[in-house]
């Protein structure tokens, strides 16, 4: 009987089969696509810590745009430098940070930014705060200077304070 085909010989096995782990592997990759969050605290220090001071400094950037664009009789400049925001605000980094630091928090501002990236009308004028912060704290002469500019604001604004405090005694003798 050739004619004949023997249907409790057929079956789906083929030779033909793709490597044994390739959808394993598939389903691995798309799950580990964002591990970097997970894993070791030293992994999620190296990135979170880098985000959360990012996301305070874009705050604090628009924070200054949005002051500086509903008053029109002032300047940016005279609104980024009036004693509530500085440079390292701008960039968000501490007073003690090293030149490091400064570099790569200025590239990290600058790559979210650059006008030829955001699109946004705004965009130019936090370039342009972010540069001016980079380029006042990355001179070793211009950051000493400025560092003694703002502690003296500080000791200003305490000395202010100290002078405005007053008692009940006081004011009762004021009258």
């Amino acid at each position: 009987m050739l004619g004949v085909i023997n249907v409790h010989k057929l079956s789906t096995e083929t030779p033909f089969r793709p490597r044994e782990k390739l959808l394993e592997k598939q389903r691995l990759f798309q799950s580990n696509r964002h591990t970097y969050l997970k894993g070791p605290m030293d992994k999620v220090n190296s990135v979170a810590i880098p985000l959360a001071l990012a996301a305070s400094s874009l705050y604090m950037i628009t924070t200054v745009i949005s002051a500086a664009s509903s008053s029109s009789s002032h300047s940016w400049s005279s609104v980024y430098n009036n004693g509530e925001h500085n440079h390292y605000i701008v960039l968000g980094i501490a007073r003690n940070a090293t030149q490091a630091d400064v570099k790569r928090a200025y590239h990290l501002l600058a790559r979210k930014f650059h006008p030829d990236v955001n699109k946004d009308s705004k965009a130019g004028e936090l370039f342009k705060s972010i540069r001016c912060s980079y380029e006042g704290l990355s001179n070793e002469a211009t950051r000493s200077q400025y560092d003694r500019a703002l502690k003296h604001q500080e000791n200003s604004r305490f000395s202010r304070v100290k002078r405005n405090y007053s008692t009940p005694d006081t004011e009762k003798s004021n009258l």
